[in-house]
């Protein structure tokens, strides 16, 4: 794809906050490309757009199969935020030929960071030996102690920390689409809005759904369930396929939480979202992290790294069961809350 060339989906892995704007930028896209295209079936058809676009970055945050360590490019000790370990490696300078000196803490320090980048200590060995291969590099010897470094890192970290960044990715590329399907809904005509977001009115607008109503606490758990699992089995078969799903939920919000702003006096509109963010929100997370296990998973399962699998299993089996936890609570969320404020 050619944006994916232009903006290198490296970039959202390092500041997970630029996702925002893109996925802000790709909703008004997929609005523009629905238009000329499908526009019949835009309410559907906008969402598989915008999820469409967004894919080949999530596929890459999760892949990471890009990774060029030139040796000569690290600059100076480390920072303390860092995590260095000085009992590792003493203060020996390695000439790595070309007139640059690297101390061996401050490697330490630049593969803890690596580390929570989500790239192994394979990758990381495999790029130090393919893009250095013109340096007189002492450390080939020695790489096996990066294993070392990885396995203080893995026990000083948790399974959060190790996939911080790709949670962060989520949470902020769900805010731009959200922002942008609530940008569109707020300044759209009425005619427009009944056409491009027909499918979500009917969703919001139809039936009632379960609000105050204690005694449909089930089936509203187990319909969100099988959204969750539904997030992990698309993030884990389809690669990112969860990433539709989120996409559907981010219109679906912007449309209730528009509804709000427009139909509502000031206060009276404040209290309704009020009302409804709560359970919205743990959704969302539950979404979100089901989404996050599904493609940690996924790469435990293919085993994308000699290794790596146990670990990653683990982690993504913890992203799971909090997936469940929130489902649990928001069920509960949504049966109380906005019956209490709206009462």
């Amino acid at each position: 794809m050619v944006l994916d060339k232009l903006v290198k989906p490296q970039l959202f892995r390092k500041s997970p906050y630029l996702a925002v704007p893109m996925g802000f930028f790709f909703v008004l896209l997929a609005f523009v490309s629905t238009a000329l295209v499908f526009p019949a079936e835009y309410s559907v058809i906008v969402v598989a757009f915008a999820s469409l676009l967004t894919l080949p970055y999530v596929i890459k945050i999760f892949e990471l199969d890009e990774l060029n360590i030139d040796l000569g490019e690290i600059r100076g000790p480390p920072s303390a935020a860092e995590g260095v370990a000085t009992d590792l490696f003493t203060k020996i300078s390695m000439d790595l030929g070309n007139g640059v000196s690297i101390k061996r803490e401050e490697l330490d320090g630049w593969v803890r960071k690596c580390l929570r980048d989500g790239y192994t200590p394979q990758q990381i060995k495999r790029s130090l030996i393919e893009n250095n291969l013109d340096k007189d590099i002492l450390l080939l010897h020695d790489l096996g102690v990066l294993d070392e470094i990885n396995a203080r890192y893995v026990k000083e970290s948790n399974f959060f920390s190790r996939h911080s960044r790709t949670v962060l990715f989520y949470c902020y590329l769900f805010l731009g689409m959200f922002l942008a399907f609530l940008g569109v809904y707020l300044f759209a005509g009425e005619h427009f809005k009944e056409v491009v977001f027909q499918h979500q009115l009917n969703l919001i607008y139809g039936p009632r759904g379960y609000f105050g109503n204690t005694t449909a606490l089930y089936g509203i758990i187990s319909n969100n369930l099988k959204v969750m699992l539904l997030c992990v089995f698309l993030s884990l078969f389809y690669g990112a396929g969860a990433i539709l799903i989120l996409t559907y939920n981010a219109s679906i919000a912007g449309v209730l939480y528009g509804g709000f702003i427009l139909n509502s006096v000031p206060l009276k509109g404040m209290t309704h979202i009020g009302a409804y963010l709560p359970h919205t929100t743990l959704e969302i997370l539950a979404y979100l992290f089901a989404a996050v296990s599904g493609g940690i998973l996924s790469k435990a399962f293919i085993g994308v790294e000699p290794g790596s699998s146990k670990l990653l299993l683990k982690d993504g089996l913890k992203f799971l069961l909090i997936s469940i936890a929130l489902i649990l609570v928001s069920g509960f969320v949504e049966v109380t809350v906005p019956g209490m404020l709206l009462s």
